[in-house]
């Protein structure tokens, strides 16, 4: 569950950074088009602090993944359920990353976290 979690925390990281980039975008614009905007100062430092709260948080939760991940011995497993759950990609992703299936890397991150006693 851990590993899962760690997943889900990864994604929504990535999209707060994807809207943390949009709305700077959209400050920058609002100032180079002489617009004051009054709250979005505020949201942007907001956001970027909750940020680097859930970064520091994943950073521990991430580590101990990574070395529970470690002991699956087969490659492909291996690789692939860090590429997943510690870097937050998508089974479609890191097939492409490892020039396998999708079905085919995520069965062997699957097989070897269960041959190798770890609970997703």
């Amino acid at each position: 569950r851990e590993l899962k979690a760690l997943f889900i925390r990864k994604v929504a990281l990535v999209e707060s950074e994807q809207t943390l980039v949009a709305l700077k975008e959209i400050y920058n614009a609002a100032m180079k088009g002489g617009e004051l905007s009054t709250g979005l100062p505020g949201d942007i430092a907001m956001l970027e602090e909750k940020i680097a709260k859930e970064q520091a948080d994943l950073a521990k939760t991430e580590i101990r993944a990574r070395e529970t991940l470690q002991v699956i011995q087969d490659d492909v497993g291996r690789i692939g359920a860090m590429l997943h759950f510690c870097e937050g990609m998508p089974w479609k992703t890191v097939a492409a990353v490892l020039h396998r299936s999708e079905k085919g890397v995520s069965k062997a991150a699957y097989r070897g976290m269960e041959t190798d006693g770890i609970k997703k």
